[in-house]
């Protein structure tokens, strides 16, 4: 689906990293992330798909006070994502599972395999399990059983956290396997939906809009949201952009 939108723009930029958006002469400061080397671009309408916490506080430059504060008080949780390649087939013919009980390290625990037979080899099961923690308490953590206060640091004891509990709920088994893991640390996971959030996302989308930015996505709107949003949000922005051009 990437690959088909992109065929039809020009000037991608890949690896690289927006460091600063002055608003007041409208450009934006980057940085190759491979050769380190930054360039500087103008424009008059900009779509930002950055989270929004992210956007005001750290890149866009000489923001208000009020716009700063309403930043500051966007509140959002974080998960790890634990992914595990096992070399049995048909590990579970379901698409995910929660497990709300506190001897689980994880959440939820899903298998790609079941949504499309491309996300697995022949005679592989694909997993990913989900832990979630708070982004200002600690990071990365993986919970001890029966004690949520105390925390496991290492990746290697939160692979093992995930393996045991896994084994634990009846989805792997002792002569399974793994083929590859990885673990993934998705910062801006779930916004939280508190009395200050339609005040806050409010100043700063103002603020924003009056100074040609829009936003769009579920970080970038700061809102739950799916794909197929983010699709419609990205074409909504752009037929706003069409029209301010045009005009």
């Amino acid at each position: 689906m990437s690959d088909a939108f992109a065929s039809s723009c020009r000037n991608l930029k890949f690896n690289t990293d927006v460091t600063k958006i002055d608003l007041k002469n409208r450009s934006v400061l980057f940085r190759d992330s491979n050769s380190k080397s930054s360039g500087k671009i103008y424009f008059d309408t900009l779509v930002s798909s950055m989270p929004l916490k992210e956007l005001v506080l750290k890149v866009i430059k000489n923001v208000p006070a009020g716009v700063r504060k309403a930043a500051e008080g966007l509140k959002y949780n974080s998960v790890l994502n634990v992914n595990l390649g096992v070399n049995r087939r048909n590990i579970s013919d379901k698409h995910w599972i929660y497990f709300p009980e506190d001897k689980y390290v994880f959440y939820r625990a899903g298998f790609l395999m079941n949504f499309s037979d491309e996300l697995a080899p022949d005679g592989a099961s694909s997993i990913y399990t989900e832990i979630a923690y708070k982004p200002d308490a600690y990071k990365p953590i993986a919970y001890k059983p029966g004690d949520r206060k105390k925390v496991l640091t290492n990746r290697q004891k939160l692979l093992r956290s995930v393996i045991r509990d896994l084994k634990k709920a009846g989805i792997l088994r002792d002569r399974d396997k793994l083929l590859t893991t990885e673990i993934l640390d998705v910062e801006y996971a779930y916004v939280i939906y508190d009395r200050n959030y339609d005040k806050n996302v409010g100043i700063i989308k103002d603020y924003l809009l009056k100074n040609g930015v829009y936003v769009i996505g579920r970080y970038g709107r700061w809102e739950y949201s799916a794909m197929e949003d983010a699709i419609l949000e990205g074409k909504d922005a752009a037929n706003a952009v069409s029209c301010l051009t045009r005009n």
